[in-house]
C-alpha cells in the first residue's frame, strides 16, 4: 500500500507505525506562491518547484526532480490500481494538499482510503497511528467531487469561487471550510490592510520586543490550527520591515506599525501586495480584500 502524507516528519513517524509501508511525502506549501489554473500535475509541479527553490535557496533542478519522482510514483499507483491511503490533518497546509490529491483521484477515477486527523500527526504516538490505519475509510464520491471543486476554486484567477464555496455544505470534508476561510484571511483586510498573519504578529509585538523565533512560536499559539512554517513566516516579516524596528531584545513595533495596527494607516495602500494566493495574482494595480467579520470579498486598487 502507498501511504501519502503531508511531509517528511509525518512520514518518518508513520514508518514506525507501519514498518512495511511505502511512504510518499507530499512536500508542497501550496498556501504560498503560484498555483495557476490550466496546468496538469506535472506542469504545475514544475511551477511549484521553481517557486520553492527560489524561496529556499535550493537547486531548482533538484527540486524539480523530487517533484517529478513524487508525481510519477502517484501516477503509477493510480494507474495500477495499487491501494493508496491518504493521511492528512485539519490545518490549512494539509487541507490544500488533500484537495489536490482528491482532484487527482477524481480525474483518474481511482479509489483510495483516507485518514483525517483532528490533531497533528507528528504529535500522535506510534500506537495511535497504527490504530488509525485500521480505521481508514474509503474516499467517497462526494469527497472526490468536493475535493475537485475546492481545488478548482483555489486555483481560480480570483478568490471569488472560494468565497462562494464557503456558502455550501462542506461537511463531507469536515476541516475544509475552516481552512479556506483561514486562507482568505491572508488577503488584506479592510481598514488596516493587514493579513491575519501580519496582524497577529504586530499584536504580539505590541506587548514588547520579541526575537523572530519567539514571534514565530507566539504566532503558532495564536492560530486555531497551526499551518505556517518558519521560513514563509520570516518572509512575511521581511515584507513588514517598515512596521518593525530591530532592538537588542528583538523586533518591536515602529511608530508606523503602531498606526497601522490601530487602523490609522492602510498597509495595503502603503505597500500594495504583489504575490499569489492560489491561482489569484495580487498586484499593486489591483487586489482583493477579505472582511473576516462579514465573510465578504471586495476588489480594491492601490491609489
Amino acid at each position: 500500500m502507498l501511504e501519502v502524507t503531508n511531509g517528511d516528519r509525518a512520514a518518518d513517524l508513520l514508518r514506525q507505525a507501519l514498518p512495511d509501508a511505502e511512504l510518499l511525502p507530499w512536500r508542497d506549501m501550496l498556501h504560498d506562491g503560484p498555483v495557476p489554473p490550466g496546468l496538469g500535475l506535472e506542469a504545475l509541479s514544475a511551477v511549484r518547484a521553481d517557486f520553492i527553490a527560489a524561496e529556499t535557496g535550493l537547486v531548482a533542478a533538484e527540486v524539480r526532480k523530487a517533484f517529478a519522482q513524487r508525481d510519477a510514483r502517484l501516477r503509477a499507483a493510480l494507474a495500477a490500481g495499487e491501494p493508496v491511503r491518504l493521511w492528512f490533518e485539519h490545518d490549512l497546509y494539509d487541507q490544500l494538499q488533500l484537495v489536490q490529491l482528491l482532484a487527482e483521484l477524481d480525474e483518474a477515477e481511482a479509489a483510495a482510503t483516507l485518514v483525517q486527523a483532528a490533531d497533528y500527526l507528528t504529535g500522535l504516538t506510534v500506537e495511535t497511528l497504527a490504530a488509525m490505519a485500521g480505521r481508514a475509510e474509503p474516499v467517497t464520491e462526494a469527497q472526490l467531487q468536493l475535493g475537485s471543486l475546492a481545488w478548482s476554486a483555489f486555483r481560480g484567477p480570483t478568490p471569488e469561487a472560494m468565497a462562494l464555496l464557503l456558502e455550501e455544505d462542506l461537511a463531507v470534508l469536515p476541516f475544509l471550510a475552516a481552512a479556506l476561510e483561514r486562507l482568505l484571511a491572508e488577503l488584506p483586510a479592510p481598514g488596516d490592510g493587514l493579513t491575519r498573519t501580519e496582524r497577529l504578529a504586530l499584536r504580539a509585538l505590541r506587548a514588547g520586543p520579541l526575537t523572530r523565533e519567539a514571534l514565530f512560536v507566539r504566532q503558532g499559539e495564536s492560530e486555531t490550527a497551526r499551518w505556517l512554517g518558519d521560513l514563509p513566516f520570516y518572509r512575511r516579516l521581511e515584507g513588514l520591515a517598515p512596521l518593525l524596528e530591530a532592538t537588542a531584545e528583538g523586533l518591536r513595533l515602529s511608530r508606523l506599525g503602531e498606526r497601522v495596527l490601530d487602523g490609522e494607516e492602510d498597509w495595503a495602500r502603503l505597500a500594495p501586495p504583489d504575490r499569489w494566493l492560489g491561482g489569484t495574482r495580487l498586484r499593486p494595480q489591483g487586489f482583493w480584500r477579505w472582511d473576516a467579520g462579514r465573510r465578504q470579498l471586495t476588489a480594491d486598487a492601490a491609489g
